[in-house]
């Protein structure tokens, strides 16, 4: 459940190593793509990622376990 952003920080800090993904696929995913999409969204819709996944959590959807 963490952001990307918070992940890159405590990578920084703490001068954690790093590798390139070794996947072919790695920035043309559908995965970027959303990633990418609420980068925008973010911008009219403050805390958009945060109120998602509580929403996620709190509702009762099949299929999703907190």
């Amino acid at each position: 459940y963490a952001f990307e952003k918070d992940v890159q920080r405590a990578v920084n800090s703490w001068n954690l190593p790093t590798c390139k993904s070794g996947c072919k696929a790695d920035g043309n995913t559908e995965r970027q793509r959303i990633k990418e999409l609420l980068s925008v969204l973010e911008k009219d819709y403050e805390n958009l990622r945060k109120k998602t996944l509580t929403a996620l959590q709190n509702g009762e959807i099949n299929g999703w376990h907190n």
